[in-house]
């Protein structure tokens, strides 16, 4: 399984791809992202590797902020702040959150007809 990242809607790029530890995160289990008493959305704050969030986020949209990439610009770990299987309800989150430095990863596979748009 391979995934791959839009850097914040300028570029697409492969991401690596090695299997890893499922971890949960959040109160909500839809979500990274759960709405305080107030209706806030708190962040997940535990750094993870891509290992990591292709395991636990499998054929998903993810955004990461503060990602680490190797030269080839493949994101190895970064802090998950949203998830879902509805990359639009992510790329609002990212606007809405304003990270400084930011990846969308996609965790499931590219189909071999599908276009994607640098």
């Amino acid at each position: 399984m391979g995934c791959w990242f839009a850097r914040t809607w300028v570029f697409a790029a492969p991401c690596s791809s090695r299997g890893g530890a499922s971890l949960n995160f959040g109160r909500d289990a839809g979500s990274s992202l759960a709405k305080d008493g107030w209706g806030k959305l708190e962040p997940m704050e535990q750094q993870m590797t891509i290992e990591q969030i292709e395991a636990q986020f499998e054929s998903e949209w993810v955004l990461v902020e503060d990602p680490q990439t190797n030269e080839d610009l493949e994101v190895l770990s970064g802090q998950v702040r949203h998830h879902s299987k509805d990359r639009d309800e992510v790329y609002r989150t990212a606007v809405a959150l304003r990270p400084k430095r930011s990846a969308i990863l996609y965790t499931g596979e590219i189909p071999e007809d599908t276009a994607v748009v640098l």
